[in-house]
């Protein structure tokens, strides 16, 4: 890959690249793709379950919202309208209508787990089709959808987005995950749609934070501390209250407490008294460093993780390939 996104939110290019096996030429002018999550669900459509709702999306290339009105709309901003009186506030439906545009990407998941991604084809339609109002999916756009796989597959970034309640909502994170999202849209679809610079993905300690969730951030911390730093782990001392997990060093005997936090996350001190020696790491917020408190570094594990690859799980080892 060679091209280079720009961050303006439009670009122009025209180069020689490699991509697929094959050399090709490309002239690309744009729009920066906007990135959204949504839970296809909802609890008024009666007999009906999570994965009937996705499963219809999915095979009729529709990314489908509740919110009916009572009267036929004659188009998008005839329903907005009717959706604000009838509703009397900002329904999903409506920001899903206005904010949608063509090319954008979409993620969602069904009931097992499974993530699809999907492409915004920007033409909207109310639908009364006796199947969409039993699903409640009235308000439609059509959409090219791809199927990604498990969470060993996608971003802690995005799957934290879904543990949010909210029917739909943006995807704001750093330019990381807009990237990453049209990378696997043109590998699992086979196609040239976005003009991507796959080198930017997973390429250090920072994007690399980025797309492992926080449970294997922990799970590096607790490597780390094992291999390097000459701790056991108590298994049955996990996730407690205030800290991750507490470990004891093989020829000191003193305790460790760790805590891990992802994301914009500042830890103090507040577990000085926890243990004989306390361990805190943020991806990208501070951690205290003083007295028996020590701040792990980002680089430090991130170079760990790549030179401890063959004992790390299989989803952290995912996001080590994408890194030089």
């Amino acid at each position: 890959m060679c091209i280079l996104i720009s961050n303006r939110g439009s670009y122009a290019e025209v180069s020689k690249c490699r991509q697929y096996g094959k050399d090709i030429k490309m002239t690309h002018k744009q729009q920066q793709p906007n990135l959204w999550r949504i839970h296809l669900k909802s609890a008024k459509a009666e007999h009906k379950t999570f994965d009937d709702i996705v499963e219809t999306c999915i095979s009729q290339n529709i990314v489908g919202i509740g919110w009916p009105v009572d009267e036929t709309p004659k188009n998008m901003a005839h329903y907005i309208k009717l959706a604000r009186k009838t509703y009397n506030k900002k329904v999903g439906s409506i920001g899903f209508s206005e904010r949608t545009k063509q090319n954008d990407l979409i993620w969602t998941r069904n009931s097992q787990g499974i993530y699809y991604l999907g492409q915004i084809q920007d033409e909207w339609i109310y639908s009364e089709e006796q199947e969409h109002i039993d699903l409640d999916i009235c308000i439609q756009k059509k959409c090219k959808w791809v199927k990604v796989g498990n969470e060993e597959y996608i971003p802690g970034k995005i799957i934290a987005c879904f543990r949010a309640g909210r029917t739909f909502q943006a995807i704001n994170s750093s330019s990381l995950m807009n990237t990453y999202s049209q990378w696997v849209f043109n590998k699992k679809s086979n196609t040239r749609t976005y003009v991507v610079n796959q080198d930017s993905v997973g390429k250090n300690a920072d994007t690399f934070f980025e797309m492992v969730d926080s449970k294997d951030c922990e799970d590096i911390v607790a490597l780390y501390l094992q291999a390097i730093k000459g701790y056991y782990l108590y298994p049955t001392h996990k996730n407690t209250i205030g800290y991750e997990f507490l470990l004891k060093h093989k020829d000191t005997k003193h305790t460790a407490a760790v805590q891990v936090k992802q994301g914009y996350i500042d830890i103090g001190d507040a577990l000085k008294d926890s243990a004989d020696k306390v361990y805190l790491f943020s991806t990208q917020g501070k951690a205290y460093n003083g007295e028996n408190i020590k701040a792990l570094d980002k680089e430090e594990l991130y170079q760990f993780a790549l030179n401890h690859k063959d004992i790390l799980p299989a989803k952290i080892q995912y996001w080590l390939i994408l890194s030089p």
